[in-house]
């Protein structure tokens, strides 16, 4: 054992394994492996008409490209995509994979329970699905005909509001207390 760890130097971090080797520097090492090299991820990316991802796929490059072929074969839309895909937050579009975009929703959020004080939201794009629940449990749902919400309630709570838009838009919603 004193053989094989000779030469140890806590100062330097520098350890000679036996004489005929070079030392080794333990923190180039330890650095090392601590901080590994990016390896490029590519994906399999299948996509419907509208772009929706409907699903991922996650190989080895020369199995995705033998894979993408049999997908073209077969009439299978898809894109080879190199880089970070979400089946949720994003969606292929042009032949590239992006963000979905998120619904805006712009307003005072403060709330009485008084049944006069309206909560109004302009919400984009208009024609969003909307739910609301009340303590966990849904009171009301609706498609927006515009793109302004107004509420009014005379029972205090804790509401959410889910708002979900045609694709290729992220579901949204809001919490509100209402006192």
């Amino acid at each position: 054992m004193t053989d094989t760890l000779q030469n140890l130097n806590p100062y330097l971090g520098v350890v000679a394994i036996n004489e005929s080797e070079p030392p080794i520097d333990l923190e180039k090492l330890l650095e090392e492996i601590q901080t590994p090299q990016a390896v490029p991820t590519r994906r399999l990316v299948m996509h419907d008409e509208a772009g929706v991802i409907t699903q991922i796929i996650l190989q080895a490059e020369s199995t995705l490209e033998v894979l993408s072929e049999k997908y073209k074969e077969a009439g299978i839309a898809h894109v080879v995509h190199d880089g970070e895909a979400d089946i949720l937050n994003s969606y292929v579009f042009g032949g590239e994979v992006i963000a979905k975009p998120e619904i805006s929703i712009v307003g005072d959020v403060t709330l009485k329970a008084d049944g006069m004080d309206v909560l109004k939201l302009m919400v984009n794009p208009p024609g969003c699905v909307i739910r609301v629940l009340l303590d966990g449990k849904e009171i009301h749902n609706e498609t927006l005909d515009a793109d302004t919400l107004e509420f009014v309630t005379t029972f205090p709570g804790k509401y959410i509001i889910n708002f979900v838009a045609p694709h290729p838009y992220k579901p949204n919603s809001i919490e509100i207390e209402a006192v």
